[in-house]
């Protein structure tokens, strides 16, 4: 069965294809690009827990489905220097939202609020002293009046001080929470993901800052608005979400015990928590010729309730398809003259047992500043361990040639048994395994 660019394996003949993901259904995506770098948003917010190097900002509107992780990252002005105690004149574009996609514009005339939050560091207590690994948890959050974004406009987030009222506010730390990660365990998984994909690579993710770093394994708490959805859906299948507290190690290891780790529940009684086990490395693509890399995302995740995660130390409880294959060559190796409709083939896990995988097929060309672009062609889900794909890897004529291709396999363990048949009703607890593949041609 075909959606747009999705194909499904099912034996239903009514399959269920609803689900729920965040944002109004007239929600406007700002697609022109010359648009986004000029509607800009300013924030001039008082009361900033003195700042400190590792602290970061998020900022999001659920009603818009627009978030931004590290809003001091993607500044081009005014993003926060050690001790400062607010923000003043920090400026960004459009493009600094995230929403899965294309950023979409917050409008509050539509109902439309937004949250802005810090996350402070601090230390896990050990024997009742901060002397444990650092962690971040909302220390503070900002709840502007309603605004609205515009194309080629300037959004205002608070007007400190000429504003008074446009402060932050403190957050209980009320809760408590501690966690082993078992670093070491994860290891072996991730290098079955691709060979890039190694503890030691220093380029697997960037910091806000720019600078590269290895993979982390972290521990990250997280709410989805649960106003009209049961407890335990998943809108995390399709959205991002706030983050409440996060605690990371490096893939290296060694094995870590976070100590004592507060947090607070500022939305409680609108937002749900959870928790989230999360690995992940960028795999970077240079076609020839290009100026610079496009990437696709390995990983691993591992969806909970906070009190699962916690009972016991953390070890992978699915890892990737083995001995994946495209027309019976390497997965993880160029190849060349692979057709327009080529076989890939797989084993099930070493660990866990998926319910469905996922294949998606990636499509990447030279854009017009050099550098490598990539776009999503399609889409497959499937129980079984092999699928040939549809006549789906010749050029788009509308792009520069030549063209390459690549996949990612996703092996996907859901408490929804049905998942076949309702491939957007994703369940707490679930995980999920991306393999990356290298480089290919048709």
């Amino acid at each position: 069965m075909r959606t747009l660019t999705s194909y499904f394996v099912t034996a239903s003949s009514t399959p269920d294809m609803g689900g729920f993901r965040l944002g109004r259904p007239d929600v406007i995506t700002q697609t022109d690009a010359l648009a986004r770098f000029n509607t800009l948003t300013v924030f001039n917010v008082g009361n900033l827990s003195p700042w400190q190097p590792d602290d970061f900002l998020e900022f999001f509107s659920t009603q818009a489905n627009a978030f931004i992780f590290g809003l001091e990252g993607v500044a081009f002005d005014g993003a926060p220097v050690v001790g400062d105690t607010a923000l003043t004149e920090l400026f960004i574009d459009q493009s600094a939202f995230f929403s899965g996609g294309l950023p979409n514009l917050i409008d509050g005339t539509k109902g439309d609020r937004a949250v802005l939050t810090q996350l402070s560091t601090r230390a896990g207590l050990v024997g009742g002293q901060p002397v444990g690994p650092p962690y971040q948890s909302v220390s503070r959050i900002f709840q502007p009046a309603p605004f609205t974004q515009a194309d080629g406009a300037i959004a205002e987030v608070g007007n400190f001080p000429a504003n008074p009222a446009d402060v932050f506010t403190d957050v209980s730390q009320a809760n408590q929470v501690s966690v082993t990660l078992q670093a070491t365990q994860f290891a072996p998984v991730v290098t079955g993901l691709n060979p890039a994909f190694t503890p030691t690579n220093p380029n697997c993710n960037t910091s806000t800052a720019g600078d590269p770093i290895p993979a982390q394994l972290g521990f990250i708490i997280q709410a989805e608005p649960g106003t009209g959805i049961a407890p335990g859906v998943l809108l995390s299948q399709f959205s991002s979400l706030p983050d409440l507290l996060i605690f990371e190690v490096p893939l290296a290891g060694p094995d870590a015990a976070s100590g004592t780790m507060f947090y607070g529940t500022p939305l409680a009684g609108i937002f749900n928590s959870f928790g989230t086990i999360d690995l992940g490395c960028n795999i970077a693509f240079v076609l020839p010729g290009a100026l610079g890399p496009a990437f696709l995302g390995a990983g691993y995740r591992q969806n909970e309730e906070i009190g699962a995660l916690t009972a016991a130390p953390v070890v992978p409880v699915l890892s990737g398809a083995q001995a994946v294959a495209i027309n019976g060559a390497d997965f993880f190796q160029p190849q060349a003259g692979i057709g327009a409709s080529p076989t890939l083939n797989w084993l099930p896990p070493a660990i866990g047992s998926p319910t469905v995988y996922s294949l998606r097929v990636f499509r990447f060309w030279i854009g017009p500043a050099g550098f490598t672009r990539r776009a999503l062609v399609a889409n497959l889900q499937t129980a079984d361990t092999s699928v040939t794909l549809p006549n789906l890897l010749t050029d788009d004529p509308n792009l520069p040639t030549p063209q390459f291709f690549a996949f990612s396999l996703q092996a996907i363990s859901s408490t929804n048994p049905n998942l076949a048949d309702a491939p957007n009703r994703g369940r707490l607890p679930d995980a999920f395994a991306i393999a990356v593949s290298a480089l290919m041609s048709p």
